[in-house]
Protein backbone atom coordinates (compact mmCIF):
# COMPACT_ATOMS: atom_id res chain seq x y z
CA UNK A 1 0.00 0.00 0.00
CA UNK A 2 3.00 2.06 0.84
CA UNK A 3 4.55 1.96 -2.23
CA UNK A 4 1.53 2.63 -4.45
CA UNK A 5 1.56 6.11 -2.34
CA UNK A 6 4.86 6.81 -3.31
CA UNK A 7 4.25 5.68 -7.03
CA UNK A 8 1.05 8.07 -6.80
CA UNK A 9 3.05 10.76 -5.57
CA UNK A 10 6.29 10.53 -8.25
CA UNK A 11 3.67 10.54 -10.49
CA UNK A 12 2.18 13.89 -9.75
CA UNK A 13 5.24 15.25 -9.25
CA UNK A 14 6.79 14.86 -12.66
CA UNK A 15 3.40 15.71 -14.39
CA UNK A 16 3.93 19.44 -12.79
CA UNK A 17 7.26 19.42 -13.35
CA UNK A 18 6.65 18.60 -17.01
CA UNK A 19 3.55 21.68 -16.75
CA UNK A 20 6.00 24.60 -15.43
CA UNK A 21 8.87 23.39 -17.79
CA UNK A 22 8.50 25.15 -20.99
CA UNK A 23 7.11 28.37 -19.22
CA UNK A 24 10.76 28.53 -16.88
CA UNK A 25 12.63 28.03 -20.17
CA UNK A 26 10.58 30.50 -21.86
CA UNK A 27 11.29 32.76 -19.20
CA UNK A 28 15.42 32.21 -18.84
CA UNK A 29 15.32 31.96 -22.87
CA UNK A 30 18.00 34.60 -24.37
CA UNK A 31 15.75 37.77 -26.13
CA UNK A 32 16.65 38.68 -29.87
CA UNK A 33 18.94 41.63 -29.87
CA UNK A 34 18.00 44.52 -32.19
CA UNK A 35 20.24 45.73 -34.85
CA UNK A 36 22.49 49.21 -33.31
CA UNK A 37 22.18 52.43 -35.42
CA UNK A 38 25.47 52.75 -37.25
CA UNK A 39 26.85 56.19 -35.63
CA UNK A 40 27.76 58.56 -38.59
CA UNK A 41 31.60 59.45 -39.27
CA UNK A 42 31.78 63.41 -38.99
CA UNK A 43 33.97 64.96 -41.40
CA UNK A 44 35.65 67.96 -39.53
CA UNK A 45 37.01 71.17 -40.95
CA UNK A 46 40.17 71.37 -43.32
CA UNK A 47 42.80 73.29 -41.11
CA UNK A 48 46.37 75.03 -43.03
CA UNK A 49 44.58 76.29 -45.90
CA UNK A 50 46.71 78.83 -47.96
CA UNK A 51 46.62 80.38 -51.56
CA UNK A 52 49.56 82.06 -53.95
CA UNK A 53 49.92 83.08 -56.81
CA UNK A 54 52.62 81.67 -59.66
CA UNK A 55 53.25 82.79 -62.97
CA UNK A 56 53.22 79.83 -64.86
CA UNK A 57 49.62 78.01 -63.86
CA UNK A 58 47.60 80.81 -61.66
CA UNK A 59 46.24 80.49 -57.93
CA UNK A 60 47.43 77.83 -56.43
CA UNK A 61 45.70 76.62 -52.56
CA UNK A 62 47.35 74.25 -50.27
CA UNK A 63 45.94 72.67 -47.13
CA UNK A 64 46.74 69.50 -44.36
CA UNK A 65 45.21 66.44 -46.09
CA UNK A 66 42.60 64.68 -43.21
CA UNK A 67 44.47 62.44 -41.65
CA UNK A 68 41.96 61.52 -38.31
CA UNK A 69 39.93 58.46 -38.33
CA UNK A 70 37.18 60.24 -40.77
CA UNK A 71 39.54 59.90 -43.65
CA UNK A 72 37.94 56.68 -44.76
CA UNK A 73 34.88 58.47 -45.67
CA UNK A 74 36.67 61.13 -47.43
CA UNK A 75 36.46 61.36 -51.12
CA UNK A 76 37.94 64.59 -52.54
CA UNK A 77 37.38 68.36 -51.59
CA UNK A 78 36.28 71.62 -53.21
CA UNK A 79 38.13 74.57 -53.06
CA UNK A 80 36.02 77.96 -53.22
CA UNK A 81 36.88 81.40 -53.67
CA UNK A 82 35.74 84.67 -52.67
CA UNK A 83 36.92 88.70 -53.30
CA UNK A 84 35.72 90.29 -49.93
CA UNK A 85 32.03 89.30 -48.65
CA UNK A 86 31.54 87.75 -52.74
CA UNK A 87 31.40 84.33 -53.42
CA UNK A 88 32.42 83.69 -56.53
CA UNK A 89 31.19 80.63 -59.20
CA UNK A 90 34.74 79.47 -59.46
CA UNK A 91 35.50 76.29 -57.91
CA UNK A 92 38.30 73.73 -58.12
CA UNK A 93 37.32 69.84 -56.93
CA UNK A 94 40.28 67.35 -56.59
CA UNK A 95 38.55 63.14 -56.38
CA UNK A 96 42.24 62.51 -54.89
CA UNK A 97 41.82 61.49 -50.78
CA UNK A 98 45.56 62.49 -50.42
CA UNK A 99 45.52 65.61 -52.54
CA UNK A 100 46.72 68.79 -50.72
CA UNK A 101 46.32 71.61 -53.23
CA UNK A 102 44.38 72.25 -56.64
CA UNK A 103 45.27 75.01 -58.84
CA UNK A 104 43.05 77.31 -60.39
CA UNK A 105 44.02 77.53 -63.71
CA UNK A 106 42.05 78.08 -67.06
CA UNK A 107 45.32 77.78 -70.26
CA UNK A 108 47.79 79.21 -67.64
CA UNK A 109 45.31 82.28 -66.90
CA UNK A 110 42.94 81.99 -64.10
CA UNK A 111 39.30 82.66 -66.02
CA UNK A 112 37.17 85.25 -63.90
CA UNK A 113 40.02 86.55 -62.23
CA UNK A 114 41.97 90.17 -62.43
CA UNK A 115 45.26 91.03 -61.85
CA UNK A 116 45.99 93.46 -58.64
CA UNK A 117 43.12 91.97 -56.92
CA UNK A 118 43.04 90.35 -53.69
CA UNK A 119 41.34 86.56 -53.00
CA UNK A 120 40.35 84.56 -50.36
CA UNK A 121 39.62 80.59 -49.97
CA UNK A 122 38.17 78.06 -48.40
CA UNK A 123 37.87 74.13 -48.79
CA UNK A 124 35.86 71.57 -47.20
CA UNK A 125 36.14 67.98 -47.59
CA UNK A 126 34.12 65.61 -49.06
CA UNK A 127 32.39 62.52 -48.43
CA UNK A 128 29.63 60.21 -49.67
CA UNK A 129 26.99 61.51 -47.47
CA UNK A 130 27.83 64.98 -47.26
CA UNK A 131 30.60 67.44 -46.89
CA UNK A 132 32.73 69.00 -43.98
CA UNK A 133 32.02 72.50 -42.66
CA UNK A 134 34.17 74.98 -44.49
CA UNK A 135 37.87 75.92 -43.40
CA UNK A 136 38.59 79.02 -42.05
CA UNK A 137 39.37 81.60 -45.10
CA UNK A 138 43.04 81.37 -46.67
CA UNK A 139 45.50 84.57 -46.77
CA UNK A 140 44.29 86.98 -49.70
CA UNK A 141 46.39 86.04 -52.64
CA UNK A 142 46.64 88.32 -55.75
CA UNK A 143 47.43 88.12 -59.06
CA UNK A 144 50.64 90.01 -59.48
CA UNK A 145 54.02 89.77 -61.83
CA UNK A 146 56.77 91.34 -62.70
CA UNK A 147 57.64 94.90 -63.53
CA UNK A 148 57.64 97.05 -67.26
CA UNK A 149 60.89 96.97 -68.31
CA UNK A 150 62.44 101.07 -68.64
CA UNK A 151 62.38 102.71 -71.64
CA UNK A 152 64.80 105.21 -73.24
CA UNK A 153 67.59 104.09 -71.90
CA UNK A 154 70.17 106.21 -72.93
CA UNK A 155 74.61 106.27 -72.15
CA UNK A 156 76.83 109.21 -72.04
CA UNK A 157 80.37 109.00 -71.92
CA UNK A 158 82.07 111.13 -69.13
CA UNK A 159 85.68 110.29 -69.28
CA UNK A 160 88.09 107.01 -70.71
CA UNK A 161 86.45 105.17 -67.58
CA UNK A 162 83.17 106.44 -67.05
CA UNK A 163 80.08 106.60 -68.66
CA UNK A 164 76.88 107.47 -67.01
CA UNK A 165 73.51 105.55 -67.89
CA UNK A 166 69.99 106.98 -67.45
CA UNK A 167 66.54 105.76 -68.45
CA UNK A 168 62.81 106.04 -67.95
CA UNK A 169 60.59 103.49 -65.93
CA UNK A 170 57.73 102.04 -66.66
CA UNK A 171 54.59 102.80 -65.41
CA UNK A 172 53.93 99.22 -64.76
CA UNK A 173 55.02 97.79 -61.49
CA UNK A 174 53.39 94.50 -61.91
CA UNK A 175 51.03 95.33 -59.03
CA UNK A 176 53.44 95.49 -56.00
CA UNK A 177 56.48 97.81 -55.14
CA UNK A 178 59.78 98.17 -56.86
CA UNK A 179 62.76 97.01 -55.15
CA UNK A 180 65.00 98.70 -57.87
CA UNK A 181 67.13 98.70 -61.12
CA UNK A 182 69.88 96.44 -61.67
CA UNK A 183 72.39 97.74 -64.60
CA UNK A 184 74.54 94.81 -66.26
CA UNK A 185 77.65 96.37 -68.36
CA UNK A 186 80.23 94.37 -70.27
CA UNK A 187 83.04 94.83 -72.55
CA UNK A 188 81.66 93.86 -76.17
CA UNK A 189 82.09 90.39 -76.62
CA UNK A 190 83.41 90.00 -73.40
CA UNK A 191 80.30 88.14 -71.49
CA UNK A 192 81.89 86.33 -68.58
CA UNK A 193 83.35 89.70 -67.54
CA UNK A 194 80.22 90.63 -67.12
CA UNK A 195 79.45 93.28 -63.76
CA UNK A 196 76.41 94.63 -62.40
CA UNK A 197 75.65 97.67 -60.18
CA UNK A 198 71.80 98.85 -58.32
CA UNK A 199 70.21 102.13 -58.34
CA UNK A 200 67.02 103.43 -56.61
CA UNK A 201 66.36 106.16 -59.40
CA UNK A 202 66.64 106.44 -62.80
CA UNK A 203 70.24 106.75 -63.41
CA UNK A 204 73.95 105.13 -62.80
CA UNK A 205 77.38 106.03 -63.11
CA UNK A 206 79.55 103.16 -64.56
CA UNK A 207 83.19 103.88 -63.36
CA UNK A 208 86.40 102.25 -63.05
CA UNK A 209 85.81 101.19 -67.30
CA UNK A 210 88.71 100.58 -69.64
CA UNK A 211 89.92 103.19 -72.01
CA UNK A 212 88.76 102.71 -76.05
CA UNK A 213 86.43 100.07 -74.99
CA UNK A 214 82.60 99.57 -76.12
CA UNK A 215 80.25 98.46 -73.76
CA UNK A 216 77.21 96.52 -73.73
CA UNK A 217 74.80 97.76 -70.80
CA UNK A 218 71.58 96.25 -69.81
CA UNK A 219 69.19 97.80 -67.38
CA UNK A 220 66.59 95.77 -65.88
CA UNK A 221 63.52 97.24 -63.24
CA UNK A 222 62.90 94.35 -60.33
CA UNK A 223 60.15 93.58 -58.07
CA UNK A 224 59.32 90.52 -55.76
CA UNK A 225 58.77 88.97 -58.93
CA UNK A 226 61.65 89.35 -60.80
CA UNK A 227 63.14 91.87 -63.31
CA UNK A 228 62.77 92.70 -66.75
CA UNK A 229 65.64 94.15 -69.08
CA UNK A 230 65.16 96.73 -71.43
CA UNK A 231 66.95 96.55 -75.01
CA UNK A 232 70.87 96.76 -74.68
CA UNK A 233 72.77 99.90 -75.60
CA UNK A 234 76.38 100.11 -76.44
CA UNK A 235 78.34 103.05 -75.42
CA UNK A 236 82.15 103.64 -75.69
CA UNK A 237 84.89 104.95 -73.23
CA UNK A 238 87.03 107.58 -74.83
CA UNK A 239 90.20 106.96 -75.86
CA UNK A 240 93.90 106.52 -74.38
CA UNK A 241 95.92 109.52 -75.12
CA UNK A 242 97.76 109.11 -78.59
CA UNK A 243 96.62 105.65 -78.91
CA UNK A 244 93.75 104.52 -81.45
CA UNK A 245 91.28 101.99 -81.57
CA UNK A 246 92.45 98.17 -82.80
CA UNK A 247 89.25 97.54 -84.10
CA UNK A 248 86.72 99.73 -86.70
CA UNK A 249 83.50 100.43 -83.87
CA UNK A 250 80.31 100.59 -84.91
CA UNK A 251 78.27 103.78 -85.31
CA UNK A 252 75.79 104.45 -83.15
CA UNK A 253 72.20 106.25 -84.67
CA UNK A 254 69.46 107.54 -82.61
CA UNK A 255 66.72 110.71 -83.16
CA UNK A 256 63.68 111.51 -83.65
CA UNK A 257 60.66 113.03 -81.23
CA UNK A 258 57.36 113.09 -80.44
CA UNK A 259 56.60 115.11 -82.92
CA UNK A 260 57.82 113.14 -85.79
CA UNK A 261 59.03 109.72 -85.38
CA UNK A 262 61.26 107.33 -83.39
CA UNK A 263 63.81 105.35 -85.64
CA UNK A 264 67.11 103.70 -83.98
CA UNK A 265 69.81 102.00 -85.82
CA UNK A 266 73.50 99.89 -85.38
CA UNK A 267 75.47 100.86 -88.25
CA UNK A 268 78.73 97.71 -88.57
CA UNK A 269 81.73 100.38 -89.56
CA UNK A 270 82.32 97.44 -92.12
CA UNK A 271 85.34 98.03 -94.65
CA UNK A 272 86.61 100.35 -97.47
CA UNK A 273 84.49 98.01 -99.81
CA UNK A 274 81.58 97.99 -97.68
CA UNK A 275 77.96 98.85 -99.46
CA UNK A 276 75.94 101.91 -98.23
CA UNK A 277 73.30 101.55 -95.65
CA UNK A 278 69.97 103.07 -95.21
CA UNK A 279 67.96 104.00 -92.17
CA UNK A 280 64.89 104.31 -92.21
CA UNK A 281 62.29 105.62 -89.45
CA UNK A 282 60.34 103.88 -87.75
CA UNK A 283 56.57 104.09 -88.76
CA UNK A 284 54.76 104.99 -84.98
CA UNK A 285 55.94 107.99 -83.21
CA UNK A 286 57.82 108.37 -80.04
CA UNK A 287 55.62 107.54 -76.76
CA UNK A 288 54.48 110.99 -74.92
CA UNK A 289 57.07 111.55 -72.05
CA UNK A 290 56.38 110.84 -68.66
CA UNK A 291 56.46 112.84 -65.57
CA UNK A 292 59.17 111.78 -63.40
CA UNK A 293 56.53 112.97 -60.45
CA UNK A 294 54.48 110.02 -61.67
CA UNK A 295 57.48 107.38 -61.73
CA UNK A 296 56.63 104.35 -59.71
CA UNK A 297 58.67 104.56 -56.71
CA UNK A 298 61.15 102.19 -55.07
CA UNK A 299 60.93 100.24 -51.45
CA UNK A 300 64.47 98.33 -51.22
CA UNK A 301 62.78 96.60 -48.76
CA UNK A 302 59.82 94.92 -50.58
CA UNK A 303 61.41 91.55 -51.14
CA UNK A 304 58.72 89.55 -49.54
CA UNK A 305 55.75 87.81 -51.30
CA UNK A 306 52.94 90.05 -51.15
CA UNK A 307 50.97 86.81 -49.93
CA UNK A 308 51.86 86.80 -46.99
CA UNK A 309 51.28 85.58 -44.44
CA UNK A 310 50.75 81.67 -45.38
CA UNK A 311 49.76 79.20 -42.70
CA UNK A 312 51.31 75.95 -44.60
CA UNK A 313 54.57 76.07 -47.35
CA UNK A 314 53.61 74.89 -50.66
CA UNK A 315 55.78 72.30 -52.46
CA UNK A 316 58.11 74.53 -55.31
CA UNK A 317 58.10 71.33 -57.88
CA UNK A 318 61.22 72.23 -59.09
CA UNK A 319 63.02 70.42 -62.09
CA UNK A 320 66.27 70.58 -63.56
CA UNK A 321 67.36 69.11 -66.42
CA UNK A 322 70.01 69.23 -68.96
CA UNK A 323 69.76 65.79 -70.60
CA UNK A 324 70.15 65.34 -74.41
CA UNK A 325 71.43 68.69 -74.51
CA UNK A 326 74.77 68.91 -76.85
CA UNK A 327 76.82 72.43 -77.38
CA UNK A 328 79.31 73.63 -79.85
CA UNK A 329 82.45 75.22 -78.70
CA UNK A 330 81.88 77.13 -81.95
CA UNK A 331 78.72 78.44 -80.69
CA UNK A 332 78.49 82.26 -80.88
CA UNK A 333 77.72 83.21 -77.40
CA UNK A 334 79.46 79.85 -75.90
CA UNK A 335 77.39 79.97 -73.24
CA UNK A 336 73.75 78.49 -71.98
CA UNK A 337 71.24 80.63 -69.68
CA UNK A 338 70.52 78.03 -67.20
CA UNK A 339 67.02 79.61 -65.71
CA UNK A 340 65.71 79.34 -69.31
CA UNK A 341 62.23 77.20 -68.69
CA UNK A 342 63.88 74.91 -71.12
CA UNK A 343 66.21 73.85 -68.07
CA UNK A 344 64.88 75.14 -65.04
CA UNK A 345 61.27 74.94 -63.78
CA UNK A 346 59.83 75.94 -60.62
CA UNK A 347 57.36 77.42 -58.59
CA UNK A 348 60.01 79.20 -56.55
CA UNK A 349 61.20 82.14 -56.85
CA UNK A 350 63.90 82.21 -53.93
CA UNK A 351 67.56 82.22 -55.08
CA UNK A 352 68.25 79.75 -57.78
CA UNK A 353 72.13 78.14 -57.13
CA UNK A 354 74.31 76.55 -59.80
CA UNK A 355 77.54 74.75 -59.12
CA UNK A 356 79.60 73.46 -61.78
CA UNK A 357 80.97 70.10 -60.85
CA UNK A 358 83.19 69.74 -63.95
CA UNK A 359 85.01 73.04 -64.09
CA UNK A 360 87.47 72.32 -66.47
CA UNK A 361 85.08 71.89 -69.04
CA UNK A 362 82.17 74.81 -67.67
CA UNK A 363 81.73 77.31 -65.43
CA UNK A 364 79.02 79.13 -63.89
CA UNK A 365 79.00 82.93 -65.13
CA UNK A 366 76.08 85.41 -64.86
CA UNK A 367 75.14 87.59 -68.23
CA UNK A 368 72.15 89.74 -68.10
CA UNK A 369 71.32 88.99 -64.35
CA UNK A 370 70.63 85.35 -65.29
CA UNK A 371 73.11 82.38 -64.62
CA UNK A 372 75.24 81.06 -67.97
CA UNK A 373 77.22 77.79 -68.44
CA UNK A 374 80.04 79.27 -70.22
CA UNK A 375 81.90 76.61 -71.98
CA UNK A 376 85.66 75.97 -71.58
CA UNK A 377 86.54 72.74 -73.43
CA UNK A 378 84.90 69.66 -75.10
CA UNK A 379 83.24 67.02 -73.13
CA UNK A 380 81.07 66.64 -70.75
CA UNK A 381 79.67 69.40 -68.30
CA UNK A 382 77.66 68.75 -65.37
CA UNK A 383 75.92 71.05 -63.06
CA UNK A 384 73.89 70.52 -59.93
CA UNK A 385 71.02 73.24 -58.99
CA UNK A 386 69.07 73.94 -56.12
CA UNK A 387 66.61 76.57 -54.49
CA UNK A 388 66.71 77.73 -51.23
CA UNK A 389 63.23 78.04 -48.96
CA UNK A 390 61.64 80.90 -48.42
CA UNK A 391 58.31 82.15 -46.81
CA UNK A 392 56.42 80.40 -49.46
CA UNK A 393 57.73 77.32 -50.43
CA UNK A 394 60.32 74.66 -48.80
CA UNK A 395 63.44 74.07 -50.27
CA UNK A 396 64.58 72.24 -53.09
CA UNK A 397 67.36 69.47 -52.73
CA UNK A 398 70.30 69.64 -55.32
CA UNK A 399 69.19 68.34 -58.53
CA UNK A 400 72.14 67.31 -61.02
CA UNK A 401 72.33 67.02 -65.04
CA UNK A 402 74.83 66.95 -68.02
CA UNK A 403 75.57 68.02 -71.10
CA UNK A 404 77.73 67.60 -73.60
CA UNK A 405 80.36 70.00 -75.46
CA UNK A 406 81.64 69.70 -78.42
CA UNK A 407 84.15 71.03 -80.57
Amino acid sequence: MGKIKALIAATALLALATAITPAANAATAPKALATPTPTPVVIPAVTGVSATWTTLEGFVVGWNPITSAAKSAVTGYTVSVSQGSTVLPQTCVVTNVAASECVFSNSKVPFGFKPYVRYTFTVVANSKNGNGPASAPSNAAGWFGAPGYPSFVVGKTISDSQIDVKWIPDASTGGVSLTGYKVYYWPLNLDNEQKMVTSVDNSVSLTGLEKSTWYVIAVQSCNYYGCSTADWIFQATTPAAASTSPTLLPRMIGGGNASTTCWDAVIDGGSATSASFTVKRAPVGCPAPVAPSSWPQVDVTANSSPNLPIVTKFNPKSSFSLASASYSMAYKWNDSMLTAGVYTRSRSLAARSYESLTPVVCTIIQKKGEPHAHYLMPGKCTIRMSIAADETYVATPWITSSFTVRP
